[in-house]
């Protein structure tokens, strides 16, 4: 897998492709991490009770490309109420902050000062966050029996292109980028001081161990 192409992919939809599902339903994209869980109430019509959007898959008016792209935003729900959660796995939080927030979404460091980290982890947590809602969104969809399944993961040649990306970046990094780079991803996974990770790498630093460590952190 191309993790930093599905993180990419993954990003584009959940920035872009994502208004036209929701507008075209009624929603709004804030529900979505609660859809299921609770009823909500169109701003747009004040008139009307408030209602769940998951019961208009039992209309029979509603035409089948629509219930379809319900089922899309449900899934999109499921996925994301299935990531970790964690401190060292913020990445529920990292994606309704970034895509689900009532507000319009947070900036970045925002969003990396609610996580605690800095703003350099925080790239590398919001990767892993996306790449794992990708999996979790491709297994949700056929849970919920979607017809028309938006597939963010290329498969095909999957460990030849993330090696090939991952090489080719550390390959325009000068020594000291590549040392400093490598005690950032050492303190990022074991949480330890920037003056022990630094001492870290100084010892255990060579172009595979920071090709192995950034990998695992893509």
């Amino acid at each position: 897998m191309d993790k930093i192409a599905v993180a990419k992919r993954t990003g584009n939809f959940l920035n872009a492709d994502l208004d036209d599902l929701v507008n075209s339903t009624g929603m709004y994209r804030s529900w979505i991490p609660d859809l299921g869980k609770k009823t909500f109430k169109n701003s747009l019509v004040p008139y009307e009770l408030e209602y769940n959007p998951l019961d208009a898959l039992n209309n029979k008016h509603l035409s089948a490309e629509t219930k379809d792209k319900i089922k899309v935003i449900y899934s999109i729900s499921k996925a994301l109420n299935a990531l970790r959660n964690d401190r060292k796995h913020p990445y529920q939080k990292i994606l309704i902050l970034k895509y689900f927030d009532a507000n319009g979404g947070l900036s970045n460091p925002k969003i990396a000062a609610a996580i605690k980290y800095s703003i350099h982890v925080f790239y590398i947590k919001k990767r892993e966050a996306l790449v794992e809602f990708s999996k979790a969104f491709l297994n949700a969809q056929k849970q919920c029996n979607v017809n028309s399944i938006i597939n963010l993961i290329d498969a095909e040649n999957e460990h030849i292109s993330n090696d090939n990306s991952v090489v080719a970046f550390l390959n325009t990094l000068s020594d000291k980028q590549a040392l400093n780079l490598y005690a950032t991803l050492l303190r990022a996974k074991s949480n330890i001081t920037v003056k022990q990770a630094h001492k870290q790498a100084s010892i255990s630093y060579s172009f595979d161990n920071l090709n192995s460590i950034l990998n695992e952190s893509l």
